[in-house]
Order: C-alpha cells, then sequence, then structure tokens
C-alpha cells in the first residue's frame, strides 16, 4: 500500500512537474516573440523618424532656395562671407574702373582719381604694359588732367628732358599743320600721354610717321580714337613708353 502511494505521488510530481516547465516554455517563448516585436517597431519608428526629418530639410532647403535672395545667401554659407554673385561676375574691366575712378563716375564716364595707383599699375611688375589699365585711361571723362598730372608727378631729369624734346617735336608739327590741335604731351617717369584732334586722316599719318618712329624711341604706345561730339572732327589720344619697345599684357 505505501508502495502504491509513493508511485501515486511521484507520478503526480512528475505531470506537475511537466506542466510547470512547459508553462515556463511558453511564457519564455512569449516573452521572446514580444520583445521581438517591440524591437521590430522601434525600428520601424526611428526609420519612420528619419524618413520625416529628412523631408523636413528638403522641404526647408527648397523654401530658402525659393525665398532667399542669392547674395544672402552666398553670404551666410558656413558663416563665411562671400562674393555676391553681382561682384563674382565683374568683368577685368570693371574691377579696373572701382581702382581707378572716382566715386562721382557714373557707368559711362569714367573720371580717373588722382589719389588711386593708376600711375604704377600701368606697367606690371615683370615691365610689361597693361592694356586694359590703359584702355581705361585713355577713356576717361577727364583725359586732358591726366596728361597734366603725369607731366606733375615727373620726379628724374631724364624725364624733364624726354618731356621738353616731345614737346619741341609737337612745335614742330603744328607748324606746319594748323588745323591740328593738342595741348602737348606730359610725361612722369614711365610713361607719356598726348591728345591730339585733326580734320583728316592724311594729318594723323602725318603724325605718326614724324612722331612716333624708332628713332623718336616713343616706344610702345597704345591708342584710342575720339570723335569731338561739337565739331565732329577725328582725334586720338595716345599714352606711350618711350625707350625700347615693352610686351603688351591683356586680361
Amino acid at each position: 500500500m505505501k508502495n502504491i502511494f509513493i508511485a501515486l505521488l511521484t507520478i503526480s510530481l512528475i505531470i506537475v512537474g511537466y506542466f510547470y516547465i512547459s508553462e515556463k516554455q511558453n511564457h519564455s517563448t512569449a516573452t521572446t516573440k514580444t520583445q521581438a516585436l517591440v524591437q521590430s517597431l522601434t525600428q520601424a519608428n526611428n526609420t519612420l523618424k528619419e524618413t520625416n526629418k529628412k523631408r523636413n530639410q528638403e522641404e526647408t532647403s527648397q523654401e530658402i532656395t525659393a525665398e532667399t535672395p542669392p547674395a544672402i545667401q552666398a553670404n551666410n554659407v558656413g558663416g563665411i562671407e562671400a562674393k555676391t554673385p553681382e561682384k563674382a561676375q565683374l568683368s577685368a574691366n570693371e574691377v579696373i574702373k572701382q581702382k581707378f575712378c572716382t566715386e562721382s563716375s557714373s557707368e559711362n564716364a569714367c573720371f580717373i582719381d588722382f589719389q588711386s595707383n593708376f600711375q604704377n599699375e600701368m606697367v606690371g611688375i615683370k615691365g610689361n604694359i597693361q592694356s586694359n589699365e590703359v584702355e581705361i585711361i585713355l577713356a576717361s571723362a577727364n583725359f586732358d588732367d591726366v596728361i597734366t598730372e603725369l607731366s606733375s608727378t615727373k620726379a628724374t631729369d631724364q624725364a624733364y628732358e624726354i618731356e621738353a624734346n616731345y614737346n619741341g617735336q609737337i612745335n614742330d608739327i603744328l607748324a606746319d599743320f594748323p588745323e591740328l590741335s593738342t595741348a602737348g604731351v606730359g610725361c612722369n617717369d614711365e610713361a607719356c600721354a598726348v591728345n591730339f584732334s585733326y580734320q583728316d586722316n592724311a594729318t594723323w599719318e602725318t603724325i605718326v610717321s614724324r612722331f612716333f618712329t624708332t628713332e623718336n624711341k616713343t616706344g610702345s604706345a597704345i591708342m584710342q580714337g575720339t570723335i569731338n561730339p561739337i565739331t565732329n572732327d577725328p582725334g586720338m589720344r595716345v599714352i606711350f613708353f618711350p625707350g625700347a619697345g615693352r610686351g603688351i599684357s591683356t586680361k
């Protein structure tokens, strides 16, 4: 009888143990599935947040591009001040005008500022003539004053002698051609300038053949034709560099 009781008790314990283990395994499996589901939902939520964040950034960027003026955008890139598109697109001549012309100058009339470094910038570091700079000076609205300014800034005896010699030759040509008009040549230590007005091209050709010669050592020259708005007479502005011919640089 005792053995039967022990056997029944053993069977009961086995059955209880089985159900306990089964329940624990089921609970563990459920917990694992629940954790996987939570992890999956968390990842999906993070992905959704990241997508929304990128979408918001793109929409904000599009709004800035559409509504913010280009110059303001350029000045705020990375906290570093940048040139506005207007400045970046300036031509070489416009940059030179900003340096040479007075503030009262207009778009079509540059008055050379004598406080600028225009005289020294006509010749480059290597001695080449800077054609862009010279052409701006030739086209200036106060070119006759530029000639006077050049003459007043020479410092060497050689420059005084060169200017006097050139003006002597110009006076000889004026005596032969009464229709020719000029206030004379003005020279500093590097360059000379002169403004001619005449009535026909034959007169100009005579000036070239008699004055701008190798023997006269007028060197390299840049010229710009003009038309007198009142008399309609042609003219020629010249800046030349006495001595041996120099190279001419363009930009």
